[in-house]
């Protein structure tokens, strides 16, 4: 199930996922605007092979290499060799992973549920990446 919400987590943990290591730290430390929490995130963002389910804050991609591109340009250029941020699509940080910086707004809109994919980019995400 994926409720829609509005807030920022920060993140506080090297997510898991495909990316490299060093680039997976560069997410820490980050304050990020969230549109979602997700029960399960289950894809990696690069192979997209299923990958263990975890609950997720969903996060724009390109507001989520936005940001890191601020902190380190080295992290925000490898994902763009590989593709992101893709239009629409979300990146999924592990609510284990994660820190909300004040309080998550929630808000009813099945139309945004129906439109959001879970797993898109959720495990390389910064959950992942």
């Amino acid at each position: 199930m994926t409720r829609r919400v509005e807030g920022k987590i920060e993140i506080t943990a090297v997510p898991d996922g495909e990316a490299p290591l060093e680039i997976r730290e560069q997410w820490v430390g980050l304050i990020l605007p969230v549109v979602a929490i997700t029960e399960s995130i289950g894809m990696g963002v690069v192979t997209k092979s299923d990958t263990d389910s975890n609950p997720a804050y969903m996060v724009l991609q390109e507001y989520a290499i936005s940001a890191l591109s601020k902190k380190s340009d080295k992290a925000a250029r490898w994902w763009k060799k590989h593709g992101f941020p893709q239009q629409g699509e979300y990146f999924g940080f592990k609510v284990s992973q994660t820190k909300v910086i004040g309080i998550l707004k929630e808000e009813a809109s099945r139309h945004f549920i129906g439109q959001l994919e879970v797993g898109s980019g959720a495990e390389d995400h910064p959950s992942n990446g």
